[in-house]
């Protein structure tokens, strides 16, 4: 693997020129499970100088995480490569390295789509290799859609206008209440028009709520929600309490989701790290809260009995529910 190559070419004799035998001896010390981090570390502390040129090794790496991306050497190497267009202009890259830049920059966005330096990346390569020809009307629509996940209406706006893309989902009307505080930004659709957003914070210091982080078009999420609102001791208390929220920018399956269901509080959040107590990547994931702090949470739906049991439990722990009332 490159970074383990990285860190074996650095040695140990290198890094105790950077670091003091004291730090050394601590990370020495991790256990084998804290192993990749150790080696993340390391890399980090040596400047990971085999890096710095070596732009067809940066992608070759990227390319072996296609199975499986290990999101911390993503973040890593997209960096890295960033660097580099930063030093070393597109237009002396090849065809194939636009075309690889433009996917790897891709992934990073899409892992981290709060980082706008990624999205902006993948614009460069998008840019440089439309000039050459090389783009296809789904790469226009890709960019379109990555424009949207970053938040970046703007970007989105000028692109769509620029390509003549349909892009229905765009906002053209938004309006924003106290936007400017980055905690608990939420994105609202307003009435039946997805093109018209109010963007506002939530936030949960005061009372009980069940955050349930979700995606309108998951089937397993839909199927826990069939199971909860049917069940006549806890639907009421569910409907009143409960904030949906979800990171995907897909307003007109929300929309749907919200108007079929009946849930009044149903939310895009504007970014995942304006909750970052939330974790917006595994659906469902309920988080049972009171006051600010969570005091239960679980994640998924595939035992039905047990499930439905941990949203009893959750209800319990935040005064919700009263045990007695639990079967």
């Amino acid at each position: 693997m490159f970074i383990e190559d990285a860190l074996i070419k650095k040695s140990m004799f290198v890094t105790l020129q950077l670091v003091s035998n004291c730090f050394l001896s601590v990370l020495k010390g991790l256990k084998i499970v804290f192993r990749p981090l150790y080696a993340l570390i390391l890399v980090f502390l040596v400047n990971a100088n085999s890096f710095e040129g070596n732009y067809s090794k940066i992608l070759e790496e990227i390319k072996k995480n296609e199975k499986k991306p290990v999101k911390d050497e993503i973040m890593l190497l997209a960096n890295h490569l960033l660097e580099d267009i930063e030093k070393n202009s597109l237009s002396v890259k090849s065809n194939e390295e636009l075309n690889d830049g433009y996917i790897a920059f891709r992934k990073a966005s899409l892992y981290f789509p709060d980082e706008e330096k990624f999205t902006l990346a993948m614009k460069k390569f998008f840019y440089e290799r439309y000039k050459r020809n090389l783009t296809s009307d789904e790469d226009k629509e890709d960019m379109f859609y990555h424009f949207l996940e970053s938040r970046m209406f703007k970007e989105a706006d000028i692109f769509c206008q620029e390509f003549k893309l349909k892009c229905e989902e765009l906002p053209k009307k938004v309006k924003s209440k106290n936007s400017h505080k980055t905690k608990g930004r939420v994105i609202e659709l307003m009435s039946k028009n997805i093109n018209e957003i109010i963007v506002k914070n939530i936030d949960f210091e005061k009372g009980s709520k069940v955050v349930i982080v979700f995606s309108p078009t998951c089937s397993v999420t839909l199927r826990a929600l069939s199971k909860i609102v049917s069940d006549e001791r806890i639907s009421k208390i569910f409907r009143v309490n409960s904030i949906f929220l979800t990171r995907k920018y897909l307003p007109m399956e929300l929309l749907n989701f919200k108007n079929e269901h009946k849930m009044e509080n149903v939310y895009i959040v504007f970014k995942s790290s304006d909750f970052p107590d939330f974790y917006f990547y595994f659906y469902p994931h309920f988080y049972f809260i009171k006051n600010g702090k969570i005091l239960y949470e679980f994640k998924g739906w595939d035992d039905e009995d047990k499930s439905i049991g941990n949203v009893y439990m959750g209800l319990e722990k935040i005064g919700l529910l009263k045990s007695e009332k639990r079967k």
